[in-house]
């Protein structure tokens, strides 16, 4: 689970999010705070704008449904 996405295992994304205000002391924006702490996500936020801007077309698949919930949840905050 830890490879997909840290978010995946309890209480991961309460206790990062309490973090990066406490460093920061900014709201950091949805998008930001999702792909921050997962590599795929950072490559897909990278690709995802080229592929579009060439036309091209994207399928992602998942083993876990929670995975996708939370591409969902990126997809809707860009």
């Amino acid at each position: 689970k830890c490879c997909n996405h840290p978010f995946l295992l309890n209480g991961v994304e309460d206790d990062l999010r309490l973090q990066e205000s406490k460093d920061t002391g900014a709201k950091v924006s949805e998008g930001d705070f999702l792909v921050k702490f997962s590599g795929k996500l950072v490559l897909l936020d990278k690709l995802l704008p080229r592929l579009r801007d060439d036309g091209h077309r994207v399928l992602l698949f998942s083993q876990f449904k929670i995975m996708l919930d939370i591409i969902e949840d990126y997809l809707n905050v860009r």
